[in-house]
């Protein structure tokens, strides 16, 4: 072996071992971009070894027309493994850029074979590592089948990079030569069957799903009429059924005037017909016409309420003012709703946990991030992640628009049960020390 070879194996134990520890050091931003990054990884694997066929190579290093070529198989490629390809068209656009430039300037590499393909490699990974963290696009494949497809697919790169090792020394025995003259065929042996087996089911999945959108978010009873979607009906409104970026499908309350709102926004009053917020009869709930206590009302040192489940074994602070109701909605819990101010009920908190909904019942062991994403459950932009009673949060925000006031939700999961909490900022009001000292004091028995 010579002293390239050396350097290979140095240079993939040191790459390996700082992966591995910048992993465990930024584990909460590593997990966020963690099945972007695998999505992208995955593309290139396949576009990069078995589709690059020895005509396709022999073109990219001849004429400019054959790294065009090679840049849109990677570019068309990456549009089968993410979800919603053309609403990313802008990540598609910047792989296939980056791949031309890069393989542009390899094709002109004048030093050692096995150089110019380990640095080649090095840098198309960092600039998909890049594009992963600006751009966090969904994978199109489930989590249990992305990264044992991933695995696999390094096999073919492994072959190839063993290749370009034995092809720069000097001829020796029977193992070698045969090595030299078959090891890349074995290569495209080895990835052509995953490449063209994982493209024709990831094209089933997307002409199934286009067929059956309404079928993305299932529901433990199909009987079970929506209460939201009665209620848009019964007030003289018109639903219709839209997929968001994630794939998720969610229900729009069409009005007569042509305005719009989404269903349980509706539905919980915070909009209205002729597209403005909801601005309720600044009236007292019956609960909250008396501010005295309760009678058995539990009181905290800090003059708020607690609230108990004892079924689940949490329990929270929540405003003395405020009051308890609870939630008429598949996925059950209740909510804490605050008295009128200006015309609005404020502060407004709510706490789900449907038993009886499988996706709200992830394992124990498995990965937030990716059961969220996996079940579609991903739609608003992502925050900084809290912890809550001692665990890791996904916190989303979604932002004020003309229909809704802005809101912020969180997930977290405890002893194989997900707990959603959403935090409506009705009358644009924020308060976050107020919203704060709500999410601290959440605890389990």
């Amino acid at each position: 072996m010579n002293k390239r070879t050396y350097f290979f194996f140095i240079y993939t134990l040191l790459t390996g071992s700082s992966l591995i520890i910048v992993s465990c050091l930024f584990y909460d931003a590593a997990a966020k971009i963690l099945p972007a990054a695998a999505s992208l990884v995955l593309a290139h694997l396949i576009a990069d070894f078995p589709l690059q066929t020895h005509k396709i190579y022999s073109m990219k290093v001849h004429s400019t027309a054959g790294l065009v070529l090679h840049a849109l198989v990677h570019l068309v490629v990456t549009g089968f493994v993410i979800r919603n390809p053309m609403e990313n068209w802008l990540t598609l656009v910047l792989i296939g850029l980056v791949h031309f430039s890069l393989d542009g300037l390899k094709v002109r590499w004048k030093g050692p074979v096995l150089d110019g393909f380990l640095i080649d490699q090095a840098l198309h990974l960092a600039s998909l590592m890049l594009i992963a963290t600006l751009f966090p696009v969904q994978p199109a494949i489930l989590s249990d089948w992305l990264y044992p497809t991933l695995a696999y697919a390094t096999l073919p790169a492994l072959l190839m990079t063993v290749w370009v090792i034995v092809a720069e020394q000097q001829p020796g025995n029977r193992i070698q030569q045969w090595m030299r003259h078959r090891l890349i065929d074995v290569s495209q042996i080895v990835g052509l069957p995953l490449a063209a087996i994982l493209l024709v089911l990831l094209t089933c999945i997307a002409c199934l799903a286009s067929c059956s959108p309404a079928q993305a978010i299932p529901t433990p009873d199909a009987n079970m009429p929506n209460p939201a979607s009665v209620y848009c009906e019964e007030n003289g409104g018109r639903l219709e059924m839209r997929q968001d970026a994630s794939g998720g499908v969610a229900g729009v309350c069409i009005f007569s005037d042509g305005s719009e709102c989404d269903e349980w926004a509706y539905f919980r009053g915070e909009c209205q017909p002729g597209g403005a917020p909801a601005t309720p009869e600044p009236t007292l709930p019956a609960a909250l016409a008396d501010p005295s206590p309760m009678p058995g009302a539990e009181f905290a040192e800090d003059g708020c309420r607690i609230y108990r489940n004892d079924a689940l074994g949490y329990s929270f602070h929540y405003p003395a003012d405020a009051h308890i109701e609870p939630n008429d909605d598949p996925l059950g819990g209740i909510s804490v709703i605050g008295p009128v101010e200006n015309g609005e009920t404020w502060p407004y908190f709510s706490i789900s946990h449907a038993p009886d909904r499988e996706e709200y019942r992830p394992p124990e062991d498995v990965d937030l991030l990716t059961w969220l994403t996996d079940h579609y459950l991903m739609g608003d932009e992502r925050a900084d992640d809290i912890q809550i009673a001692g665990t890791t949060a996904i916190h989303l925000r979604h932002d004020r628009s003309p229909q809704s006031y802005a809101y912020d939700r969180y997930y977290f999961a405890r002893a194989g049960q997900l707990y959603m909490i959403v935090i409506g900022h009705s009358g644009d009001q924020e308060d976050w020390t107020l919203y704060n000292h709500f999410l601290e004091s959440i605890q389990f028995k």
